[in-house]
Parts: structure tokens; C-alpha cells; sequence
């Protein structure tokens, strides 16, 4: 008994020597959060195009990177024609497609990686006509500003802890080689290919140093603090911005104490953010898990709620004959697709606003001939839409299809003879002053109306006031009462377990929310992980919610939060 005594003493006492040599518990204890947000600059990249061959034969061609000497990488597939030049680069996932200048001597297009879409112009290195040759550019990736959050615990070995990069979706990725050493703390994380050095301040409430990425290799200074969970889990008046929104308190805050610690605690699974406008001011707003107000959420198919007001101002523009137009002529006049069938030339601007196309597709079912899923792993989003099997007469069944909201973004490039970010900046985004935002965008370069849409809550939540005022925002009348009425009407009715609610307007949903005399009737956009749009015009509310829970097939929570915690507090 004696020796095995002995021996827990020793075992004890070497864990106790381990954890006070290698870390300083006072600084960074057990169960402790710290968030900061780093900037990261803008990258240059400069490429130089090597190309061969003729028009007649066809071409061929390397592309080298000289600043991190990547050299001679095959081209997959060149294309010219009509004074467009298409690469493929499989080994990169990069595809670009430039318009020769009329001189000869540039090429001026976009490079499109990891569904980011950046200009690109090459400019001729030889004085001799035609594409082959040699061509150089400079692709200049923009810079992006993200909020990291670290979590650190402690067992047998010492410190552990995770890493989350929300924007990037990155979530609970191990760290490793923590120290926390007189005032000093250090840890990498392989799986992202970062390390941090840093001094913990004396307070203990933060520290600071310098990240590094393996790209860009120059370190990112950043400022970690350590997260108030009180803060986390009391209400706040939100603050008055600089960005057209009127603020205001809420008459009784208590009633959202439950909604902040489930929040705050997980039992709401990744709540990101939950931001509330009662009658044009923003009276609640709270974040979680690494985001803040400046965060960008990618909106999933709520994107679609976007979509929706771009087809009405097309429309009303005058950009489509009516809304019973036949998009095909628009979409496929100038090229060939599979499986021709006469019912395709009736599908109208209107039945892709209300998912009644009748093509293959189908986001609920996995077997589907087209779905979300298969149709984001090919490379050209809009000819694989329109190469579909047409299953049902256009206007007799729903679907819900996000690629048929592709189709409608293609269409209205098509008809305003302008790209889908120019457009909505021109005519949305500019007159509701949002600006920062990010679309993403297929292998072809088109924009995904569909969903995928990078937008601040702030920034969601003009959209849902600008169809409560009847598409009025702050005395600029952007679209007609009559597009709001009909566009959140009950267009068709839905089916299936995974359908959100049982009618559908122009890619809206219209729900009663709650039961018997509390019922409230409400129209919404949503999308997947648990980003939410809605909109309450009996009680002057405007609702945004965004999440992380992408597991999850069903609305479930989101309808939780609304028809619990929210509604009953007004």
C-alpha cells in the first residue's frame, strides 16, 4: 500500500509540476473565450500566360507564378472565339475568361478561384497579332478583415484549446503546442497551417502579437480579448451607426434573458446573431461565436429574397415584357442544350419566382436529376440548369430549386444587358446604402442568385424594412407596393417535410407563426445552417437571423426562437 501511495504522490505531483511550468493559470484559465479580429492585406499575385497554337489547329498553354515559382502549369483547356479567350486550370480550380482589346494587345476578364471572382487584364509581351505567345497580369486579391475566437481548456497534458474562423467556416479546429509562459503565449494549428506568438497584457484581459499563415507569409498583427460572458448574455442598446438605421430600447428586456444564455450556451446550436426592428429602429442586436456587427454572413438561400426585388425592378423597368415572359429565349437563344422538349419554351420569369419551372429539380431530394449540390460541382451553373429534363408542365407542381433563382439572374443579365452585381448596386444595394457585401460566383463568372450571398444582419435587415414600407426606403421609392403584395402573396402551394411553410410567393414563404388569437402571419426568406429574413407587418417587425447549424435539414430552430422567444415579447 505503501508504494502504490507513493506512486500517486509522485504522479500528482509531476501533473502539478507540468502544468505550472508550462502555463500561467491566471492568464489564460480554464474555459476561457478570446475573440479579435485581424486584417488581411490584399494579395498581388502576377501571373504570365504562355500560349501556342492557332484557330485553326487550337490552342495550349502554361501559366507561371514567379513570386512563389510555380512554373509551367499546364493549361487544362484554351478556347477562342469571337475575341473571347476561356482557360481551365484544373490544378488550380481557377478558371478565366478575357476579351481581346480591339488593338490586340490586352486581355480584360476575370479570374475566378474558390468562387471569388476578381478583374484580370493580361497585356501581350510580343508585338506580333493573334493570342499566341506570351501575356502578363497581376491579379490583385482584395483584402478581408476576419474575427478569430479561441477557446482554451486544460487536461492531463496542460492547455488545449479550438480555433473558429466564422467567415471562413472554419469551426472548433484543434490547436496545438499551447504555451502561456511568463506572459508569453504560443500555439499553432496544423490543420490551418497558422502559428501565433504573442504577450498576455498584465490585466490578464488580452494579448497580442502576430499571426502567421503559410499565405501570406508576412505576419497579420492581432489583439485577442477575453470574452465577457456577461456581456454575452445581457441586453444592450444597440449602438447608432453611421449607416441609416434609427436605433431604440426595448421596453422589456428581460423577456430576451432566456434567448441570450440558451444562446450563449449552446442550447440554441450556433446562433451567430439575432437582430430585431420594431418601426424602423433596430431595438435588439446581439452576436455570437466569433461575429459582430462588421461580420459578413453568407445568407444561404435567403439569398433568394435578394433575387426576388431584382426581378421586380427588372420588371418594372421594363427590362421584361411582362412577368409572364418566356426566359428560354433569353437564356439559351445563342446556345444548344440537352434534352429539348416544347414545354421548356413556356417557362416564364413567373414560374421560376415560384419554383413551378417543372424541370428535374429538386434541393430535397438527393436523387434528383438536378439539385443545389450537383449543380455547384460543375462549371458551367446555368447550361447544366438548362440541359435538365423537363418533368411537369411550367406552373402545375412545386419544386424547391435553387437553381432555377440562377436562371432568374441569368435572365436579367441577359435582358438589362449587365452583370448581376452591377445591376444591384445600381439599382438595390446603391439607393439602400449597403456596401459591404459579397457575391460569390460559378466557374463561368455569373453570380449565384441563388444563394451564397456574403451581407452584414445590418445590411439584410434594410431588405426585410423595404418590402414592410411597401418598397419605400427613407423617401426613395426603390419598387412598387403592388410587386411587395404580390411577391409576398401565397403564389403556390408547397409540399414535403422539408418545405418551410405550405405557401410560397416570388421566392418568399408565408407562414402564420404561433397559434389560436397569438397567431401572426409573417412572409420570410430562409436558409440553410439558419439564416432568416422575416418580416411582421401587423406588429411593425423586421427579424434577422443567422446560424451555423448547416447540419440540420429543417427550420425548426429558427421557427423556435421566432414564435417563443421573439413574437411573445411584442
Amino acid at each position: 500500500m505503501n508504494r502504490i501511495y507513493i506512486l500517486t504522490l509522485i504522479l500528482l505531483a509531476s501533473f502539478t509540476i507540468l502544468n505550472c511550468s508550462n502555463n500561467d493559470d491566471s492568464a489564460i484559465p480554464a474555459g476561457s473565450e478570446w475573440q479579435g479580429r485581424m486584417n488581411v492585406p490584399a494579395v498581388e499575385l502576377p501571373l504570365i500566360l504562355h500560349l501556342s497554337g492557332d484557330e485553326s489547329e487550337g490552342f495550349s498553354g502554361v501559366i507561371d507564378n514567379p513570386s512563389e515559382n510555380d512554373l509551367n502549369r499546364p493549361i487544362n483547356a484554351v478556347t477562342f472565339s469571337n475575341g473571347e479567350l476561356r482557360l481551365r486550370i484544373n490544378s488550380l480550380a481557377v478558371f478565366f475568361k478575357g476579351e481581346l482589346s480591339p488593338n490586340g494587345d490586352s486581355l480584360s476578364g476575370h479570374w475566378i478561384r474558390g468562387r471569388n471572382r476578381v478583374p484580370l487584364t493580361f497585356v501581350k509581351q510580343e508585338k506580333n497579332r493573334g493570342i499566341a505567345g506570351s501575356w502578363a497580369g497581376t491579379c490583385r486579391y482584395p483584402g478581408e478583415s476576419l474575427n478569430i475566437l479561441l477557446k482554451f481548456d486544460r487536461s492531463w497534458g496542460g492547455l488545449n484549446g479550438t480555433v473558429d474562423i466564422p467567415v471562413l467556416e472554419v469551426k472548433q479546429v484543434p490547436l496545438e503546442n499551447i504555451t502561456a509562459v511568463n506572459s508569453t503565449v504560443n500555439f499553432n494549428s496544423a490543420a490551418i497551417g497558422a502559428n501565433f506568438s504573442g504577450k498576455i497584457h498584465p490585466d490578464s484581459t488580452s494579448f497580442q502579437g502576430q499571426w502567421r499563415w503559410h499565405s501570406p507569409a508576412v505576419p497579420l498583427d492581432i489583439n485577442f480579448e477575453r470574452v465577457d460572458v456577461n456581456n454575452q448574455i445581457a441586453y444592450q442598446i444597440p449602438d447608432r451607426m453611421n449607416d441609416g438605421w434609427e436605433t431604440g430600447t426595448l421596453e422589456k428586456p428581460a423577456a430576451f434573458d432566456s434567448l441570450f444564455h440558451h444562446a450563449e450556451t449552446g442550447k440554441l446550436r450556433d446562433l451567430h446573431s439575432v437582430l430585431v426592428v420594431k418601426d424602423e429602429r433596430i431595438i435588439l442586436e446581439k452576436y455570437w461565436h466569433g461575429f459582430d456587427r462588421e461580420s459578413r454572413h453568407d445568407l444561404r438561400s435567403a439569398t433568394t429574397a435578394i433575387t426576388s426585388l431584382l426581378t421586380g425592378i427588372a420588371l418594372e423597368s421594363d427590362m421584361f415584357s411582362s412577368i409572364d415572359q418566356p426566359v428560354w429565349p433569353l437564356l439559351a437563344a445563342d446556345s444548344a442544350y440537352k434534352n429539348p422538349d416544347p414545354r421548356k419554351s413556356a417557362i416564364s420569369v413567373r414560374h421560376l419566382l415560384t419554383m413551378t419551372a417543372g424541370l428535374t429539380c429538386d434541393d430535397f431530394s438527393k436523387t434528383a436529376f438536378g439539385n443545389e449540390t450537383k449543380m455547384l460541382r460543375g462549371a458551367d451553373w446555368v447550361q447544366i440548369m438548362l440541359d435538365l429534363p423537363q418533368a411537369f408542365e411550367p406552373g402545375k407542381e412545386w419544386a424547391y430549386c435553387a437553381g432555377g433563382a440562377m436562371l432568374l439572374g441569368a435572365a436579367i443579365s441577359s435582358a438589362s444587358n449587365m452583370d448581376v452585381p452591377a445591376f444591384a448596386e445600381k439599382i438595390l444595394f446603391g439607393p439602400l446604402n449597403i456596401s459591404d457585401y459579397r457575391w460569390q460566383f460559378s466557374p463561368e463568372g455569373r453570380a449565384y442568385t441563388g444563394g451564397l450571398l456574403m451581407m452584414r444582419p445590418r445590411d439584410l435587415a434594410k431588405v426585410g424594412q423595404l418590402m414592410l414600407n411597401d418598397g419605400e426606403w427613407q423617401a426613395q421609392q426603390i419598387i412598387s407596393p403592388e410587386w411587395i403584395a404580390d411577391a409576398t402573396a401565397a403564389q403556390a402551394t408547397t409540399w414535403g417535410p422539408e418545405a418551410a411553410a405550405a405557401s410560397f410567393g416570388y421566392l418568399w414563404w408565408r407562414k402564420t407563426f404561433g397559434e389560436n388569437l397569438s397567431a401572426t402571419d409573417g412572409y420570410f426568406a430562409l436558409g440553410n445552417g439558419g439564416q432568416f429574413l422575416g418580416c411582421f407587418p401587423d406588429k411593425g417587425l423586421v427579424v434577422v437571423l443567422t446560424g451555423g447549424d448547416f447540419r440540420a435539414s429543417h427550420a425548426d430552430q429558427v421557427f423556435d426562437i421566432v414564435e417563443n422567444y421573439i413574437l411573445p415579447a411584442f
